[in-house]
C-alpha cells in the first residue's frame, strides 16, 4: 500500500523549486496511489488541493489535469478539485470540457461559490473572445456580475471583468439587457472597484486596480509598480495578468499604454521563471527598444528599474541570435554572432558560431543561412561562408563560420564571459534560440538552474527542443559562458558525482576559445 508522508511532501515542494519534472511526475504518481490504495476520503482533500495549487503556480497545467483526474477517480470527487481541473483545462484551452465539469457541480456550489461562478464567467469569456458570439459576452457579463454583487468588498476580480467585459459590449455595440450605456456602467464599477483597494492590497487586487486604471483611463503606472513589487507575484500571476491585459484591453507593443506597460510585464516574467518567452521582430526590433527606454525615463522603484534595464539587455542579445536555415527557409538549429577576434588574433570582426553537427552533417556551408531577428528587414538571410574553424561532435560539437555578408551595426556581436563560472559564481543558464525550428526567437523561464559543471561542460536544467542546437547560453548578466549542443533525460553526473539526472550540456566557451587560438596561433 502507497504511503504519502511529511517527507514525500517536501520532496515533492523541492521538485517544483527547482522544475525537476521527473521528480514531481512521480511524487505526483506516488500521491495519487496512495489516495487510491487508502479508498480516498475527506482526511485526503486538503494535501490533494495544496498539490494542485503547486502544480498551477508554477505552471504544470498537463501535470495537474493528470492528477486531477486520477484523484476524481480514486474517491476524491470534490468540488475543490473540479474546480482546480476545470481552471487547468481553461488553461489549456479546452474551453467545453472545463464547462463540462464546472456545470456539473452541485447546485449550491454554483449557487454560491464565488470561484466556481467566476470560472463559468471565464468560460464564457473565453468562448467570446475567441469567436465574438454576443451571447457569451452577455453570459460572462452575467456571471461575473452577479458574483461581484454578492459580496463586493471581497470579489474584485469578477468585478473587474463584469467591467471589461461591459467596456468591450460599448466598443463592438453589443445590447446587453440591463445596460443602456455599458460604457458608463463599466467605468462607474471600476471607480468602485479602485476606491475599496487599498494599502493592504494583495497582488491580485493589485492587477484589478491597474485594470480598472485602464478602463477609466487612467495612469496605471503606481499600481503597476506596487503589483510588480509584491511578493506574492510569480511567473504564474504575471502570465495571467499579461494574457488579461493584452486579450481584454487589446493592450499592444507599439501603442501606449501597452508600449509603456508591457515592458515590465515582461521583465518581472523573465525575473521570476516559469514559462517560455517567444519574441516576435516588433518585440526586439528598433521601436521596442525607444519603448523600453521610455520605461526606463518613469519612476519605478531600482529594483524594477534593474529589472527593465535587464530584460533590455536581453532582447538586445536575442538580436544577435540567428536561425540557420535551408535554401528553403526551414530551420535546422541555431546560431550567434561573434566577433571573432574575442576568439583569436586575425578572425574577421563579425563571425557565427553553431555546433558541429548542424552545419556538416545536415548542410553543406555555403548552402545555408543565418536569419537574424530584429534586423530593419526581417526577412534579410545571410549565406553562410567557409569554415574557419571546426570540432567535431566527439570533441567539442563546435564550427566556426563566416559571413561573406554580414548584419547590419544594429546587431551586435554576443559578449563572451571571461571569468570563470566560480567567481562570480553562475547560477543560471538562459538559452536563446529558435526552438523546434520556429521563425520567432524564445528562451525558457523554467528552471534556469546551472546544475554543474567541469574543465569542458556545463549541465543545466533549462528545457530545450530539437532546433536549440546551436544556441548560446548566457549567465544572469546576458554574458555567453557555453554553445549549447545536446539535452537527455538520463545524464551522467560530472565531477565523479554517483548517479544521473535530466539535463542539458553546453561546451564552455573557454573551453572553445581556448582550441580556436591553438589552432590559430599553430
Amino acid at each position: 500500500m502507497k504511503r504519502w508522508t511529511e517527507t514525500d511532501r517536501r520532496r515533492f515542494d523541492e521538485a517544483l523549486s527547482n522544475f525537476d519534472r521527473r521528480q514531481v511526475a512521480a511524487s505526483a504518481s506516488q500521491f495519487a496511489a496512495a489516495v487510491g490504495d487508502h479508498g480516498g476520503g475527506d482526511a485526503w482533500l486538503e494535501p490533494a488541493v495544496a498539490l494542485l495549487r503547486r502544480l498551477q503556480h508554477k505552471g504544470y497545467a498537463p501535470m495537474l489535469l493528470t492528477l486531477a483526474e486520477s484523484l476524481l477517480r480514486s474517491g476524491l470527487d470534490r468540488p475543490p478539485i473540479r474546480y482546480l481541473y476545470a481552471l487547468a483545462l481553461l488553461d489549456q484551452d479546452r474551453v467545453a470540457a472545463a464547462e463540462a465539469i464546472l456545470l456539473r457541480m452541485p447546485p449550491e456550489i454554483i449557487r454560491g461559490d464565488a470561484d466556481v461562478r467566476s470560472a463559468i464567467g471565464r468560460v464564457h469569456k473565453a468562448r467570446y473572445l475567441a469567436g465574438g458570439s454576443p451571447v457569451d459576452l452577455r453570459e460572462a457579463i452575467r456571471w461575473y456580475r452577479s458574483t461581484y454583487l454578492d459580496d463586493p468588498p471581497a470579489n474584485h476580480y469578477p468585478g473587474i471583468n463584469a467591467a471589461a467585459m461591459l467596456r468591450l459590449a460599448a466598443a463592438d455595440g453589443t445590447h446587453v439587457e440591463g445596460f443602456a450605456r455599458p460604457d458608463s456602467e463599466a467605468r462607474s464599477l471600476a471607480a468602485e472597484i479602485l476606491a475599496r483597494i487599498g494599502p493592504s492590497a494583495d497582488q491580485w487586487q493589485l492587477a484589478c486596480a491597474v485594470e480598472a486604471c485602464l478602463i477609466l483611463d487612467q495612469d496605471p503606472f503606481d499600481w503597476l509598480n506596487r503589483y510588480l513589487a509584491h511578493p506574492g507575484v510569480d511567473a504564474f500571476e504575471v502570465n495571467t495578468t499579461l494574457r488579461q491585459f493584452q486579450l481584454l484591453h487589446g493592450l499592444a507593443p507599439d501603442v501606449p499604454p501597452g508600449r509603456q506597460m508591457l515592458p515590465p510585464l515582461r521583465a518581472r516574467l523573465l525575473a521570476a521563471g516559469g514559462g517560455w518567452v517567444d519574441l516576435t521582430a516588433d518585440v526586439v526590433g528598433s521601436e521596442s527598444m525607444r519603448a523600453i527606454d521610455e520605461v526606463l525615463e518613469k519612476n519605478f522603484d531600482d529594483d524594477h528599474f534593474r529589472t527593465t534595464r535587464w530584460l533590455r539587455t536581453a532582447l538586445t542579445r536575442c538580436r544577435a541570435v540567428a536561425r540557420v536555415e535551408t535554401p528553403a527557409g526551414v530551420g535546422v538549429g541555431t546560431g550567434f554572432l561573434l566577433d571573432g577576434r574575442d576568439l583569436a588574433p586575425g578572425l574577421p570582426a563579425r563571425v557565427l558560431l553553431t555546433n558541429a553537427h548542424v552545419v556538416p552533417d545536415r548542410l553543406n556551408p555555403g548552402e545555408c543561412f543565418a536569419s537574424f531577428l530584429g534586423v530593419d528587414d526581417p526577412a534579410s538571410r545571410h549565406p553562410l561562408g567557409n569554415v574557419l574553424w571546426t570540432s567535431p561532435v566527439p570533441a567539442l560539437d563546435a564550427t566556426l563560420l563566416d559571413l561573406p555578408v554580414p548584419p547590419d551595426d544594429s546587431i551586435v556581436p554576443l559578449p563572451v564571459r571571461t571569468a570563470g563560472l566560480a567567481d562570480p559564481p553562475v547560477d543560471r543558464a538562459f538559452v536563446i534560440g529558435y526552438p523546434g525550428g520556429r521563425s520567432d526567437v524564445a528562451f525558457s523561464l523554467h528552471d534556469t538552474r546551472l546544475l554543474d559543471y567541469d574543465d569542458r561542460v556545463a549541465h543545466y536544467r533549462t528545457p530545450t527542443e530539437g532546433g536549440s542546437s546551436g544556441s548560446p547560453v548566457f549567465d544572469d548578466e546576458w554574458q555567453v559562458f557555453a554553445l549549447h549542443h545536446s539535452g537527455n533525460f538520463n545524464v551522467r553526473k560530472l565531477n565523479l558525482d554517483v548517479g544521473r539526472y535530466d539535463a542539458n550540456e553546453g561546451i564552455l566557451m573557454s573551453r572553445i576559445r581556448a582550441a580556436v587560438s591553438a589552432s590559430f596561433a599553430s
